[in-house]
């Protein structure tokens, strides 16, 4: 976080001190746990749904007359 954003994490902003990992949560039910009791839990949000692939149509996979249609000789 320092490189990114500037910040010293490894110190105390308050005294200056050097401070300590004490835990990595990584487990969701305590991470929302801990949030809810810091009162900044909020309910998940719904997944949306997934939607089909972008459609592409190919100029190669058009028959020949297509082709000749879109890009007649010069």
């Amino acid at each position: 976080m320092r490189l990114t954003f500037g910040l010293t994490v490894d110190r105390c902003p308050a005294c200056g001190g050097r401070m300590k990992l004490r835990a990595l949560v990584r487990d969701p039910e305590s991470i929302e746990r801990f949030l809810r009791h810091q009162d900044l839990g909020s309910p998940p949000q719904d997944i949306a749904p997934a939607r089909a692939p972008p459609y592409r149509r190919s100029v190669t996979r058009l028959p020949p007359t297509s082709q000749q249609e879109l890009f007649p000789e010069t």
